[in-house]
């Protein structure tokens, strides 16, 4: 890639927690920089609204993991200063390996993610809105969060949700084979990238759907804890359960 493009990280840092990709989140705008001055101040990255007073930890890198820009915030949580980590790539703040990170990753995107969760709920239960198809930026994280949570709703045995979401880490294996040939730039840049913001591995989301049933008794006893309601989730269930 050629540009920085503003990715979320949502990983552990060595001294610090919950730094959560906040893009495209309807949060509190006020007082935020124009794109004009967020660009100026970091490097060209004009594609996102750097707001010093969101109340979650803003982390944007850039395609080859080097950190272009940290809020205040987020400098807050983990203890670092922007001095410390500005420049540096993602690799060195993250530790664990990769079923332990993409765990905590998930976790955390239930405790802080889950409005964006339930609105995504809400959108797939309006009249007229199947099929569908949603996905983000990698298309393994929110997305495999949101399918995980959407099957187990509906009744599908945790057997199968994790099959569905394994079938993702196939997906990433073909993407990397295309880039090799087809976009080497990104190939280069991915080589840089901490492995498991690649990975898409059945084990993790085992782990969030049994904490889902510990906590709420079942993965529909969860969605409807959020906000979601039992006529919408009853609607899913007739339209895409055969």
């Amino acid at each position: 890639m050629h540009r920085a493009d503003p990715v979320g990280i949502d990983g552990r840092w060595t001294k610090g927690s919950s730094v959560t990709d906040v893009t495209g989140t309807d949060g509190d705008r006020a007082g935020a920089a124009s794109p004009q001055a967020a660009g100026a101040a970091n490097g060209g990255i004009d594609q996102v609204l750097l707001n010093e007073h969101l109340p979650l930890g803003v982390l944007v890198i850039d395609a080859a993991g080097e950190i272009r820009h940290v809020n205040r915030r987020a400098t807050t949580l983990t203890g670092y200063t922007r001095d410390e980590v500005l420049g540096k790539s993602i690799v060195e703040f993250v530790e664990g390996d990769d079923i332990e990170f993409l765990v905590w990753a998930y976790r955390d995107m239930l405790r802080l993610g889950s409005p964006r969760i339930a609105e995504a709920f809400h959108l797939l239960a309006a009249p007229g809105a199947l099929p569908a198809v949603f996905h983000c930026a990698a298309g393994k994280d929110r997305t495999g969060l949101v399918a995980a949570l959407l099957l187990g709703s509906i009744g599908v045995l945790d057997e199968h949700i994790r099959d569905d979401y394994a079938l993702t880490q196939d997906g990433m294996i073909r993407m990397r084979a295309w880039a090799r040939h087809a976009y080497p730039i990104m190939f280069s840049a991915m080589a840089d990238v901490p492995s498991a913001m690649l990975a898409a591995l059945p084990e993790a989301i085992q782990v969030v759907l049994s904490d889902v049933r510990a906590s709420h008794g079942s993965v529909r006893g969860f969605v409807e804890s959020i906000g979601v309601s039992a006529a919408e989730i009853d609607h899913l269930v007739e339209r895409l359960v055969a």
